[in-house]
């Protein structure tokens, strides 16, 4: 036999009082005195008393939970920005459900489809690597769903966003590797088309343009930034004793690390006769040998950031179209290790 679900009215009838009293105490409700709170409270967990959180959605208009996309879940900057929005959306009284798209666009469709039909209050959402079509956020826009969109982003999409300075941090880790003795500086990148591998671009022109070190568009190699891929890549690059670089600023810790293997197998010195820089502060950073210089960018708290804008939005009586979009961008940090230091005088 089943167990009855204890609902405000058992509650009530067990302490003499109105339901209502119940319900105002449950919620600390400040005309309810401290007494008969704690009272019901404690007769509440005695009891095995569970809030119906369906019913309270369908009263509130609200399901106290949060939709998250992201391409992959098992990179340290998506679960460290992950952790972020659990902890910030936590705090608030709200859940989460996790998506990842492993940067298939059709998937991604999917999922905004399936999380649209699970009534979240709110989406925030980072770019699947190939996606060129954003149609499928009207869905949520539309529909007056609040939307924040963090790391890979969409220029031209009126909605809220909150982006690492990757400019900055393309400059810096070029600009470190140039003071090291570099010159011929080669950069791994994923796809240019996605915000945070332009802006890494960026950075890393601006720094070869501050030196007066002419960009060779040859030394710039576009590609999906998985193990894989880097290790061959890194193979053709390196082999090349003609053109060999004499540094590496790859885009994301991945190809780094990928990078410092394949010199090692090749009997290259890191960093002497190669220097190498990532980007995204990897925990595995630490392990590889020599350890990875890399470029931070606070995931953690840039997931935290998106969580305060998207329940700001949530708790605003403005349609979704009418609120203030603006761009928050957090500054980067250059962790410099061994993989980078040549110790130059």
């Amino acid at each position: 036999m089943s167990k009855s679900v204890i609902t405000i009215y058992d509650i009530a009838r067990s302490l003499g009082i109105s339901p209502s009293t119940v319900s105002r105490a449950l919620k600390d409700d400040s005309i309810i005195s401290i007494e008969t709170r704690k009272k019901v409270k404690q007769t509440a967990r005695e009891m095995g008393y569970q809030p119906n959180s369906i019913a309270s959605s369908l009263r509130n208009k609200k399901t106290l939970t949060i939709g998250v996309i992201t391409h992959r879940i098992d990179r340290h900057f998506q679960s460290n920005a992950i952790s972020g929005i659990q902890d910030k959306a936590h705090e608030h009284g709200y859940n989460i459900i996790i998506c990842q798209t492993n940067d298939d666009p059709t998937r991604e469709l999917k999922q905004f489809q399936a999380l649209f039909s699970s009534r979240i209050d709110g989406l925030i959402s980072q770019l699947s690597m190939y996606t060129r079509d954003y149609e499928h956020f009207n869905l949520f826009l539309e529909n007056d769903i609040p939307v924040v969109l963090f790391d890979r982003v969409p220029r031209d999409l009126d909605v809220q966003k909150v982006v690492s300075d990757d400019v900055a941090g393309g400059y810096k880790a070029t600009e470190h590797l140039i003071l090291q003795g570099c010159r011929r500086i080669a950069h791994f990148t994923g796809a240019l088309s996605l915000n945070i591998y332009e802006d890494r671009l960026k950075g890393y022109k601006a720094a070869l343009e501050k030196y007066q070190i002419p960009f060779d568009p040859e030394l710039v190699h576009e590609f999906y930034l998985n193990t894989d891929n880097s290790w061959e890549v890194a193979r053709k690059v390196l082999k090349d004793k003609k053109n060999r670089p004499d540094s590496i600023f790859a885009a994301n810790d991945t190809s780094a690390i990928a990078s410092i293997q394949v010199a090692k197998e090749l009997g290259i010195g890191v960093p002497s006769e190669l220097a190498v820089v990532g980007y995204a502060n990897d925990p595995s950073g630490l392990i590889v040998s020599p350890t990875l210089s890399t470029v931070d960018q606070s995931s953690y708290r840039m997931g935290q950031i998106a969580t305060e804008l998207l329940l700001k939005q949530i708790d605003s009586n403005k349609p979704g179209r009418n609120r203030p979009h603006r761009t928050k961008v957090l500054p980067v940090e250059l962790i410099i290790r061994e993989s980078s230091s040549r110790r130059l005088p």
